[in-house]
């Protein structure tokens, strides 16, 4: 048995997302460039979407300098899931919180949670996955106590 393998018994009780029976394999550099939600982001689409049906949407994002706060806004979407490999951002929540992506953080954000990125350095890359792959982003009021 492969050492990496599980020697748990495969049930079959699983759902696959798609009937695509192969690995799919695109280096960032060869991912379709895509128009994104902000001006100061280069979005490349890695293509996963087709293949799960839908269910999900993977992003490289790239800071092309200059970056500006994003305003307050959620996302109509299950989950939101961030990796960092480059640079950092400060993002607020309704929560009250503010917390710092650094190169080598993830951050999961359920969908309809309220936040703004309102720092970030000249040099950002990221990896984005969102669920399911169409999903919205919705401008909105700072929440309470936030200008």
């Amino acid at each position: 048995m492969d050492k990496y393998a599980s020697d748990t018994e495969d049930t079959n009780d699983y759902t696959p997302v798609s009937d695509v029976k192969s690995a799919i394999i695109v280096h960032k550099d060869d991912a379709e460039v895509t128009p994104g939600r902000r001006h100061f982001f280069e979005y490349r689409d890695f293509g996963i979407t087709e293949p799960t049906n839908g269910a999900l949407k993977a992003m490289m994002i790239t800071g092309k300098g200059g970056g500006e706060s994003t305003g307050w806004h959620y996302h109509t979407c299950n989950f939101q899931w961030v990796y960092q490999l480059k640079g950092e951002i400060e993002l607020q929540f309704e929560d009250g919180t503010t917390k710092i992506l650094r190169a080598g953080c993830s951050a999961l954000l359920p969908g309809g949670v309220k936040h703004n990125e309102v720092r970030m350095s000249d040099e950002i890359e990221a990896v984005e996955i969102f669920s399911p792959a169409e999903f919205g982003t919705i401008a909105c009021d700072p929440p309470e106590g936030f200008a």
